[in-house]
């Protein structure tokens, strides 16, 4: 199914070209405004103490995410100024843009944790997996409740529960 989308024809003359590269700068910007900078209120992920192999969990995981956050942060600012023509469009922008265009999550982005959820979902969930570590971390305590299947590694929670 996404090669038959990827064939699908995208531009057509040359003012399509142009409206096409605004609506993607306007999706990049939107996506860059929802994806947050850092999780919880702290940027240091090494003030959390590693005394309790929760804690260890809650570092490992923020470590992850913040890879995971600045990839995206990155690869949507390259790509915002790659389309304003202040960088040269590398064959990775160009998978990021495609994927973008087609409403898919771009492979690069999907080395943190495997999904297949379209780009409009992968986005709230990620919102979503941040805002429980960001509560989870600004609180100090761990919640009564965790979201097993918003981390990146269940194994290693499961493991420190022991």
């Amino acid at each position: 199914l996404d090669t038959i989308i990827d064939l699908q024809p995208r531009l057509g003359a040359a003012a399509g070209a142009a409206g096409a590269g605004a609506s993607l700068t306007q999706m990049a910007s939107d996506l860059l405004e929802r994806i947050p900078e850092q999780i919880g209120q702290s940027s240091a992920p090494g003030e959390i103490t590693e005394d309790d192999p929760l804690n260890t969990v809650l570092q490992h995981e923020t470590e992850r995410y913040m890879k995971i956050l600045g990839a995206v942060r990155r690869s949507l600012g390259d790509l915002i100024k790659a389309l304003a023509g202040q960088v040269v469009m590398s064959g990775e922008l160009e998978e990021v843009a495609a994927a973008l265009t087609g409403g898919r999550v771009p492979a690069l982005w999907l080395k943190g944790y495997p999904s297949l959820k379209p780009l409009s979902t992968w986005t709230r969930d990620l919102q979503l997996r941040v805002e429980q570590l960001a509560k989870w971390r600004d609180a100090g305590l761990p919640p009564k409740t965790f979201w097993l299947s918003g981390f990146t590694f269940p194994t290693g929670f499961l493991t420190a529960l022991k």
